[in-house]
């Protein structure tokens, strides 16, 4: 299938007319790209790399376990303590597989179990910081123990961040927000959500700002130089003192496929290039307990679960990163994404929703129309195509990004990284509201679009939808 943007999009005029907007204009809106085969040329540099040794296989199980053989016998093994004997520590089948401050994505079952490994009865979940509905845009919005990820500065205003907890220990940070006494976060790897790429968020650590010239990342130089040679410690590590860099003028060298990495000291492996953007040089996921960095690793059907690869100059280089595995999408209609709305129905520039990823997968949607509202009718049932779609949409929120003049390609999407989150500020009415009904949310995403224009190269994806509980 290939969709366009609808040329109402240029006119936001036109959609305020339409009492209701189909989900049509709304999946033109989200796709508007080209859903082809997996016809261009894959970099396979990693494969050399690859350690099969790595992957689970029933050799690993802890003594003393039985696995079920073709007659069934050996039920009495420990199938979730053998699965969990085999995750890597970022992996989990629950929270309680976790630090504290993370929480577990949702793992994913499958027709024919075992789903992972010899004895996983699942696809496991990631580990990552937990996330939660609460606004920030200041210091001190959130409680003790939770930082501030995502708030930014368009040059206006301040647009909200949401709160996630922080690991333990003096300093941690997703923010400069998050650091007190004149101190900075360094070397926190904050996905930028406004291009495609392969990125996962990890907090960073409250320093001095070094003197001038030297530097800890690139935030340190300004925004025409960057920061090269600092050596960042794990969080945690009391043992371990980060060292500073220098500032060099010019953009920070990236990368558009694994042959500019052969000579690097950051890695053999190009992670996150995409059209008019360089990715960065990384090891081979072999180093990193996994088997893939990014989608294009995995052929055309699957997606990397998991994958946390961190850009030169972050902290995560130290401790946080690791490689993903290859598994099936989520579900269209998977749980895990939650959508968060306050504030009065209609045309509300003081409505605030905020959208948490718990998949193990980034997700893309378009800035525009990015978040669609439902009224339930009379007869108790919400808008719905043939297959079960959400339709019929009565309003929406754009994130500040939209450019509601964007007429042709490259349309820009926005990115939710696995574990991630971001808010949306200002409910626009599509038509007049039956406000007396209960209304619902509704999300339309693509998952599979992580590393790629899709536009010009073409991408497997998946179309999904997400839903809020109802509000009254």
């Amino acid at each position: 299938m290939t969709c366009f943007m609808p040329n109402c999009l240029a006119n936001r005029l036109l959609l305020s007319a339409l009492s209701v907007i189909p989900v049509t204009a709304t999946l033109a809106v989200l796709a508007g790209c080209e859903v082809a085969p997996d016809t261009q040329p894959r970099d396979v540099a990693w494969d050399a790399n690859r350690d099969a040794s790595e992957l689970p296989d029933q050799t690993d199980l802890p003594d003393g376990i039985l696995m079920p053989d073709a007659d069934g016998e050996g039920q009495e093994a420990d199938l979730a303590g053998a699965c969990r004997a085999l995750l890597h520590d970022w992996q989990c089948l629950d929270s309680s597989d976790c630090p504290v401050f993370q929480a577990c994505t949702r793992p994913m079952s499958c027709e024919i179990p075992p789903c992972w490994g010899d004895s996983c009865q699942d696809f496991p979940g990631v580990c990552l910081a937990r996330t939660y509905a609460r606004t920030c845009t200041k210091a001190g919005d959130c409680p003790t123990g939770q930082g501030c990820a995502g708030a930014f500065t368009n040059g206006v205003v301040t647009l909200p961040g949401s709160c996630r907890d922080l690991p333990e220990g003096a300093g941690a940070c997703f923010s400069d927000l998050d650091c007190t006494g004149g101190l900075l976060c360094a070397g926190e790897t904050a996905c930028d959500t406004t291009r495609l790429g392969t990125c996962t968020d990890h907090p960073g650590r409250c320093g001095p700002l070094p003197v001038a010239g030297s530097c800890l990342d690139d935030g340190d130089c300004g925004g025409e130089s960057w920061c090269k040679g600092a050596t960042l410690c794990e969080l945690g590590n009391d043992n371990c003192a980060d060292l500073p860099g220098t500032c060099e003028s010019g953009a920070r060298p990236g990368c558009t496929g694994s042959a500019d990495c052969k000579s690097g000291d950051d890695g053999t492996i190009c992670v996150s290039a995409v059209l008019n953007h360089p990715g960065n040089c990384t090891p081979g996921p072999k180093f990193h307990a996994g088997e893939c960095w990014q989608d294009s690793d995995c052929g055309t059907s699957d997606s990397c679960l998991g994958t946390a690869p961190c850009p030169p100059g972050d902290r995560c280089r130290a401790g946080g990163m690791h490689g993903g595995y290859c598994g099936p999408f989520p579900a269209r209609d998977s749980p895990g994404i939650e959508i968060n709305y306050s504030g009065v129905v209609g045309n509300n520039p003081d409505g605030v929703a905020v959208i948490r990823n718990g998949l193990p997968v980034a997700i893309v949607f378009s800035p525009c129309l990015a978040l669609n509202l439902q009224v339930r009718s009379n007869d108790e049932t919400w808008p719905i195509d043939s297959d079960g779609v959400p339709t019929e949409f009565r309003g929406w929120m754009d994130h500040a990004s939209c450019d509601i003049n964007a007429v042709g390609p490259p349309f820009p999407r926005l990115r939710v990284p696995a574990g991630g989150s971001m808010v949306l500020v200002g409910l626009q009415a599509g038509g007049t509201l039956a406000t007396s009904n209960p209304f619902r949310l509704v999300l339309l995403y693509q998952m599979g679009c992580d590393t790629e224009d899709p536009d010009t190269q073409g991408c497997r994806v998946m179309n999904a939808y997400a839903l809020s509980t109802e509000f009254n």
